[in-house]
């Protein structure tokens, strides 16, 4: 929101949307609140460190945009405060889940990098025990790219002339991995969302990004750095995991890169040596995303697809591929890290009949994982009986859920190696149809990587 504001590229329709998105998500912020202050990922007591320093970010970039109640703020802000060790430190790492975030390098200092780096930035002026803390103990984080980024985030936020914030920012550039015109920081453990591999990567160099920007410093590792980010998004226009994705449109949109330079270009689209379309690139439409489908000039085997520039129109550019893949037998890899099997007492009733639905989950993997989710498909034309859902969470089964018309949404929280998960729900059908049930899905949030679909199947129903 902040980002069209400035820019002028809003129409009064997306401005609506964005504004009622606002609306929904500040609320759903605020059913996580705990009385005194502080959140937690289900909304029950104790509130969480690391959660609430979260949510200060969160609130501290919406009361930007949006009018919010203050309140909320000042009581996450006291809460952490009174968190606080006499040595400027949060010792008390406190859970994510139900589980410490100890997986993380020196939690004690990840932490306070962080909650220092969000007070900051919420205008919390009192904060020079902290820094202390993490000037004397920044050698715990020595070759540690999360670690850095978080400790010169919380320095520089504060004075962007800050010495160790400076040198941490050179060790970064010393240790970033760069490979043509990209650059950006490798992590080998677990950030503390949780997240590991590419979504880490991500989250890392997004921070490191942000760092910089604050300094206003190594330009030239910055424009490196997001081009990593640009590559590497997903087609569905996220990073991978909402962290990943959060920081990175903070360091894109943060960065005076994506201000609306460049000059008047033409773009010619050419597939397989035909000219499918021109388009023309104008301060007037500089940021509007402009999408062409090429599927029906597309031929069997390989297609050459180039975009001809004439100009220098300093925009980004992205392309997608899809395709279809038949169910086989085989489709399923030997014991993967989630195993996902839903499956239907019978496939053939009659209107307003009830069929039984069964879900089960195995998880394979060698380590505790601290967030699961299923989404359970609807299938079309039938209601869910949501008494059964809830029985699940008074049997705490499940930590939360949530239904649509298409989909239920099972929060499963802590799942350990090994560990099996098995529950009926019941389905009633609305009305005569042929059709076969939407996918199920069981994925790691914030590896969603790490996913298991279950096999559509056709049900019938007749009068």
């Amino acid at each position: 929101m902040d980002y069209l504001k400035r820019t002028g590229s809003v129409s009064p329709k997306i401005m609506l949307k964005a504004e009622s998105l606002l609306n929904v998500g500040y609320q759903k912020i605020l059913t996580f609140e705990r009385p005194g202050g502080g959140f937690d990922w289900w909304g029950r007591d104790p509130a969480l460190v690391w959660l609430t320093a979260y949510g200060v970010q969160q609130l501290t970039a919406l009361s930007k945009v949006k009018e919010i109640d203050m309140g909320v703020i000042e009581r996450a802000r006291n809460f952490l405060i009174n968190k606080r060790q006499a040595n400027g430190s949060w010792g008390d790492i406190g859970n994510t889940h139900s589980e410490t975030i100890s997986y993380v390098a020196h939690p004690d200092f990840a932490l306070t990098a962080y909650v220092t780096w969000s007070l900051a930035k919420a205008g919390f002026a009192n904060l020079d025990a902290s820094c202390r803390y993490l000037r004397n103990n920044v050698n715990k984080a020595k070759n540690n790219p999360y670690l850095l980024s978080l400790a010169a985030n919380a320095l520089l936020s504060i004075d962007d002339k800050d010495e160790i914030g400076l040198d941490i920012l050179q060790q970064l550039r010393d240790i970033a991995t760069t490979e043509k015109d990209i650059c950006y920081w490798k992590t080998t453990g677990k950030t503390a969302s949780y997240a590991y591999g590419n979504a880490a990567n991500v989250e890392v160099t997004a921070l490191a990004i942000l760092a910089m920007l604050e300094a206003k410093t190594h330009s030239d590792v910055v424009n490196k750095a997001l081009q990593y980010i640009v590559q590497s998004r997903l087609s569905s226009g996220t990073w991978g995991s909402t962290q990943a994705t959060i920081l990175a449109l903070q360091s894109l949109v943060s960065c005076d890169a994506l201000s609306t330079t460049g000059g008047d270009a033409n773009i010619d689209i050419v597939l397989n040596d035909k000219k499918i379309d021109t388009w023309k690139i104008s301060d007037s439409n500089r940021d509007v995303m402009q999408i062409i489908d090429l599927a029906q000039y597309t031929q069997q085997g390989a297609n050459n697809l180039k975009l001809q520039v004439t100009g220098n129109p300093n925009v980004m550019y992205q392309v997608v591929t899809r395709h279809y893949k038949p169910w086989r037998k085989d489709n399923t890899p030997q014991k993967p890290m989630i195993d996902l099997n839903v499956s239907y007492d019978r496939t053939t009733l009659s209107r307003h009949d009830t069929i039984i639905a069964t879900a089960k989950l195995k998880y394979n993997g060698t380590s505790s994982t601290y967030m699961v989710i299923i989404d359970l498909g609807i299938p079309p034309g039938f209601n869910v009986d949501r008494g059964d859902f809830a029985e699940l969470l008074g049997g705490n089964v499940i930590k939360r859920y949530s239904i649509t018309p298409s989909q239920v949404t099972l929060y499963l929280g802590d799942v350990n190696p090994q560990d099996e998960i098995k529950f009926n729900y019941h389905l009633k059908a609305k009305y005569p149809l042929k059709a076969k049930t939407p996918k199920s899905t069981a994925y790691e949030y914030y590896s969603p990587d790490v996913r298991a679909e279950s096999k559509p199947q056709l049900i019938e129903v007749t009068e």
